[in-house]
């Protein structure tokens, strides 16, 4: 909980620490790049960079998709 980056994936529930007797971190990462909505003095970016991230990430897998 001391490593910002690890701690944010942590709460978010992008990975887990599970027991010895199963894998020890399954990843289930959010979108590179698109960010978290919030204060961007606490790393967060303005609802309206959000959105427009948001919008390219869904055109990128619309496009991928094609």
């Amino acid at each position: 909980m001391k490593v910002p980056f690890l701690r944010d994936l942590l709460l978010s529930d992008s990975i887990y620490i599970g027991s010895k007797h199963s894998p020890l971190i399954t990843c289930r990462l959010s979108p590179p790049g698109l960010g978290k909505p919030g204060d961007p003095a606490k790393g967060g970016l303005p609802m309206t960079e959000y959105a427009l991230r948001q919008e390219a990430f869904k055109q990128a897998e619309i496009a991928a998709a094609a």
